[in-house]
């Protein structure tokens, strides 16, 4: 019985995930708080309790370097707020546990992974987000009334359950590429179906940085493996000149306004940087600093991070961080069963290309994502 209700749990969690912003968007309009409380946040603090419940000595080395990066997190914080005279911010410490929860959910998938083939699971996913997004495409192609709830505005674009068409991309490249490592080890032509299906989904959002997240994946992919004939799907990048222009700034793929924006925010996070380069202004405080500093709005989606992820490291825990942070990557690559590898380095070689523009690495969703694929892929030793 007990076993039943975890599975159903986890399925759940899937749901969830596929669901994307809708929940928490919806749950913004019914209750008013100073924070969001993502959905997926609570199943990750469920997973990570019962992953604490498992976890047994020796700990495993990627465990220590996380919590090595976490309690550098806290410690800006804390040093941040006394220097400044200021009192530690709630709503950064629900970052810190969103964090916390996401590393020992690892370990509670790895523990489950002989029960579960999470791997299909998180494939269900990524075909549940692209069905969605073909919905919202067809049925509602502009969105631009969100902007008043602090989403960017968009129109003839895939966006999708994440109402954002970087974020949706990424989702669904993550997931493309984990099918393309299923394919090469079953030979089922189900999952040529799904790349197929995912490709087609990812070039509709017209997320540029999803497309190079792509083409990264799929080129590491071939680099660390023997199948060559991989260098097919990334043939799905010479259709992008042939995607449909409607009268849409968001469509125009040469558009410059984006990519000016990116450097403002690049500019303003260099700027934080310089005044605390050796431990930063804390994990999470960025959107506190905004508002007070800069008079930015806790409203506003994007007012909690940078984009880029390397340099919300650097911001938020300093140079400290980043090598802790470099650390604990590195100590995941390790623990990798070796029959996962290339899928893992893949996956690293798309979210490193993604995360230059946009904060994927610390996205709820991605989190979610990947807390159920590093589970599935650690080696038991």
């Amino acid at each position: 019985m007990k076993k039943i209700a975890l599975n159903k749990l986890i399925f759940l969690f899937i749901i969830f995930i596929v669901l994307g912003q809708l929940p928490g968007f919806f749950l913004d309009r019914i209750f008013t708080l100073p924070f969001t409380i993502h959905p997926l946040d609570f199943f990750l603090v469920v997973f990570a309790f019962l992953g604490l419940k498992k976890i047994r000595k020796p700990i495993p080395l990627w465990i220590k370097a996380g919590l090595s990066f976490l309690v550098i997190g806290l410690f800006s914080l804390i040093l941040y707020s006394i220097v400044n005279n200021e009192l530690v911010i709630f709503r950064s410490l629900f970052y810190l546990l969103r964090y916390f929860a996401f590393l020992f959910s690892i370990y509670f998938f790895f523990k489950e992974r002989e029960d579960k083939n999470l791997l299909n699971l998180v494939g269900l996913a990524g075909i549940g987000v692209a069905i969605l997004g073909w919905m919202q495409y067809f049925l509602s192609p502009d969105i631009r009334v969100l902007k008043i709830y602090g989403w960017d505005d968009h129109l003839f674009r895939l966006v999708g359950s994440y109402l954002d068409p970087a974020f949706t991309g990424i989702i669904l490249v993550l997931v493309l590429l984990i099918f393309v490592n299923q394919y090469f080890k079953t030979k089922s032509k189900i999952y040529i179906v799904a790349i197929t299906f995912l490709a087609l989904t990812v070039l509709f959002t017209y997320s540029r940085s999803s497309y190079l997240a792509l083409f990264s994946g799929l080129f590491t992919f071939v680099l660390s493996t023997k199948y060559k004939k991989i260098l097919i799907i990334i043939l799905f990048l010479v259709l992008i000149p042939f995607l449909p222009r409607p009268s849409s700034e968001g469509v125009k793929l040469e558009r410059l306004h984006s990519i000016y924006l990116k450097i403002e925010n690049s500019k303003y996070g260099l700027s934080i940087v310089n005044e605390n380069p050796l431990f930063g202004i804390g994990l999470n405080n960025v959107c506190n600093v905004k508002v007070e500093n800069f008079k930015d709005s806790f409203v506003s989606n994007s007012c909690s991070g940078l984009d880029n992820s390397i340099l919300f490291i650097l911001v938020t825990t300093g140079v400290v961080g980043l090598v802790l942070f470099a650390d604990f990557i590195l100590h995941i690559y390790r623990s990798t069963s070796q029959r996962y590898r290339a899928l893992i380095l893949s996956i690293g070689a798309a979210l490193s290309v993604h995360t230059m523009f946009t904060n994927t690495i610390f996205y709820v969703g991605v989190l979610s994502l990947l807390s159920i694929v590093l589970g599935a892929t650690r080696k038991n030793s």
